[in-house]
């Protein structure tokens, strides 16, 4: 049985932010397809829902300590790919390498084992937007292809915590983790 501290919220997360440098490229495409864009920066999801805010104070040491043995690594957001639901199409840039963000998943798993959501079928990604209908999601290939110039490789050092004040507004930055124990 959960207590109400180890309950999970959709106001909280645990991401790898995407460059402020990029981020501005793939928001060009985002404004128009990402029904989300207003709540979420650029970011692949690590962890999500995630642990109330009033946590982080307590998870920021146990987090530090277990990523200290995940070495900084660079990424790549490397092709545009989709995947279909019963809803819509979500369209995204895929990260890698995978197994990166998969050590850097199950090590924060060790810390908080109920948060995870994410774990079966974890593919990082960086979604770019949402199409209902066959037009609109070439429309958004068509945008992908014109905003954004593949690859794109940065370095990640540390992973965020992010929060929300309010259910309707953005997601913040409440903490960064450094990876390698910095």
């Amino acid at each position: 049985l959960l207590t109400l501290s180890q309950m999970k919220t959709v106001d909280t997360a645990v991401a790898v932010l995407v460059p402020r440098a990029f981020a501005e490229r793939i928001d060009n495409v985002r404004r128009q397809h990402d029904r989300y864009f207003t709540r979420w920066t650029p970011h692949v999801p690590i962890m999500f829902p995630f642990r109330a805010a009033t946590e982080f104070s307590t998870l920021i040491p146990q987090f530090h300590s277990a990523l200290a043995s995940v070495r900084p690594s660079e990424v790549t957001l490397s092709e545009v790919s989709q995947f279909k639901t019963s809803y819509s199409s979500s369209v995204f840039l895929k990260a890698d390498p995978t197994d990166f963000f998969s050590e850097i998943q199950q090590r924060l798993l060790e810390v908080v084992p109920n948060c995870s959501d994410m774990c079966e079928g974890f593919a990082p990604q960086v979604v770019l937007g949402q199409a209902r209908r066959a037009p609109d999601l070439a429309t958004l290939h068509t945008h992908a292809a014109e905003h954004i110039t593949l690859p794109m490789r940065f370095p990640v050092a540390h992973v965020a915590l992010l929060w929300r004040p309010s259910e309707s507004g953005p997601f913040q930055i409440g903490a960064l983790i450094p990876l390698g124990g910095a």
